[in-house]
């Protein structure tokens, strides 16, 4: 299939995946969209050629800007929600410092027992486990082609080890926040 015609269903798709998700009908879809390879990637064939956006991306990306200040706001008001309600114990206080001077694309908090809590948040219908920070190169995947040998970035590390994203686009409302924050402080006193 044509990859702008996947590019223009990935929202389609994206909105049916997160739709059904909690009913593990969107696992099966997401499974079989990638897999028959009709779910765009973020880094699909990327080279360092110059490439003409179709006009439909060109709408899309004049949209996207034309709505930036909303996203913006609305990214800090989730990240600010996030720094006022979870426990301080797992948040860094210089990243809430800088709440108002960031994009707040994620809001980072920092566990132990990373997949335990993506598993306790996953039973609540709460849906974090798109880990990018997955290891000190990342993706983690791509480490055995690098020349890193285990303990050259010891905080790269850990941090890869500890760091789960919170999400903070516009799918996430106030209400959603608050209750992504209270999921996160009770599991961390079980």
């Amino acid at each position: 299939m044509n990859k702008q015609i996947i590019d223009k269903l990935y929202p389609f798709f994206t909105l049916v995946i997160r739709s059904t998700y909690s009913s593990y009908l969107g696992k099966i879809i997401h499974l079989l969209l990638k897999n028959f390879k009709l779910l765009s990637g973020p880094m699909d064939q990327i080279n360092n050629e110059i490439h003409q956006l179709p006009n439909w991306n060109c709408n899309l990306v004049n949209f996207a800007f034309s709505n930036l200040q909303n996203n913006l706001e609305h990214r800090k008001k989730i990240a600010t929600l996030y720094a006022e309600n979870i426990s301080p114990k797992i948040i860094s206080p210089k990243i809430c410092d800088l709440i108002n001077l960031s994009s707040n694309l994620r809001f980072p908090i920092f566990v132990n027992n990373r997949t335990a809590l993506i598993n306790y948040l996953a039973k609540n219908q709460i849906f974090v486990s798109d880990i990018w920070y997955d290891g000190p190169i990342a993706p983690k995947k791509y480490m055995s082609k690098t020349d890193y040998k285990i303990g050259d970035c010891p905080n790269a590390q850990l941090a890869s080890e500890e760091i789960l994203n919170l999400p903070t686009h516009q799918n996430i409302s106030e209400k959603d926040a608050q209750n992504i924050s209270q999921l996160i402080n009770q599991w961390l006193k079980l």
